[in-house]
């Protein structure tokens, strides 16, 4: 029995992901999702837009933390660090709205 249960958390431990998955649901002040936002991780190099909930998923990350920059029309830009551990990892980022709308200058 007793090495019966060594095998199992032997087999266990082996079958832990090497790599992280990231999550990030982006959301208003209100909880309201954010579909359309465009969710940066800077040590990727990687721009992802949100889906109609919200969320962008990053697969086979090998960092231990995540640098994000989130940005959607009529919301203040926002980063955000993430400590990363092997598996899933989830995290949610709230953007607030500009209260002056960006004006462009002709060029």
């Amino acid at each position: 029995m007793v090495c019966t249960l060594a095998l199992l958390a032997i087999a266990a431990a082996g079958c832990r992901p090497r790599t992280a998955e990231l999550t990030v649901r982006v959301m208003d002040v209100e909880g309201n999702p954010l579909p359309g936002a465009m969710v940066s991780l800077t040590e990727q190099g990687q721009t992802l837009m949100a889906d109609e909930q919200g969320q962008v998923t990053w697969m086979d990350l090998e960092d231990e933390r995540a640098s994000l920059v989130v940005v959607a029309p009529g919301y203040i830009l926002r980063s955000k660090k993430v400590d990363l551990e092997r598996g899933a990892n989830d995290t949610v980022v709230a953007l607030e709205k500009r209260d002056v709308p960006i004006q462009l200058e002709d060029s």
